[in-house]
């Protein structure tokens, strides 16, 4: 992939970790051109999602309408022409992040969405610049405070209810509560340092419907979406997971000189 991207540019890029490469996302259509050069549309995608009726949001109407669909890292589709593929070297950046510099550093940026801890990734550069851009959010995503919750981002009336779970059915995936489907969602992004626990894999691979129940099981099982167990759920989640809190804690609370006098401390004992 290094030898790949670096035979298109006539500086050194840095690509040492395969994390980098959500930076380099925007360039894909360039860089995988002659992979994409049957399509309409190409996309990328992160690996900690779970589908449903993607066609049932990328209507005709919206993919005759926009060049960009979706902002953020985990999924977004760019129509695939010469103009909308160099969009990442070409359009002004004006205030935010420039290419060229992000390409060239080993250091992440998340240059392929909104990166406004960054400076400002691709989609503030193509908002910027007043391009076809699809920006609503209908997706299912964790939500950041709490990290055993996800919020449907689009639907405002979902964020005032408590134990919601999802129903994949047939294809389909929809944001549930209380045994009553609320609103279909195209995909759920849990991301990707939460464990899934599986009750039964083959029985859930043939079934045509399944739960997923925050934070982190999938199950043929529907009794287990219940408000009792959904919150049972989440304590034996904080639980499984209070360790890794805990260094994640520490981590931000002691700055890195801190961290290495303590080690050194520890090695000389």
């Amino acid at each position: 992939m290094r030898e790949m991207f670096q035979a298109n540019f006539d500086f050194r890029i840095a690509l040492d970790r395969p994390y980098k490469l959500c930076d380099f996302k925007p360039a894909y259509g360039e860089m995988f051109q002659e992979y994409l050069k049957d399509y309409d549309f190409w996309g990328h995608c992160d690996i900690d999602l779970m589908w449903g009726n993607l066609r049932k949001f990328f209507t005709d109407g919206i993919l005759n309408s926009y060049d960009r669909i979706y902002s953020a890292g985990h999924c977004s589709l760019y129509r695939n022409t010469p103009d909308v593929n160099s969009w990442y070297r070409t359009l002004n950046s004006g205030e935010y992040q420039n290419w060229h510099d992000v390409f060239a550093s080993d250091k992440s940026f998340a240059f392929d969405e909104w990166a406004g801890h960054c400076g400002g990734g691709m989609s503030f550069i193509i908002q910027a610049n007043g391009k076809k851009f699809y920006t609503e959010r209908e997706v299912a995503d964790i939500n950041p405070e709490k990290h055993v919750d996800f919020v449907v981002t689009s639907r405002q009336e979902l964020k005032a209810k408590k134990n919601v779970y999802f129903l994949w059915e047939c294809g389909s995936l929809y944001a549930c509560s209380g045994g009553k489907k609320l609103c279909e969602v195209p995909y759920l992004h849990w991301h990707n340092n939460r464990k899934i626990f599986i009750d039964d894999m083959p029985k859930l691979w043939e079934a045509n419907k399944f739960f997923f129940i925050p934070p982190g099981i999938a199950t043929c099982d529907e009794q287990k979406a219940s408000v009792s167990h959904i919150r049972l759920n989440k304590i034996l989640f904080a639980i499984y997971f209070a360790p890794k809190i805990v260094v994640i804690i520490v981590k931000r609370l002691f700055p890195k000189r801190l961290k290495k006098i303590i080690k050194s401390l520890i090695g000389r004992e």
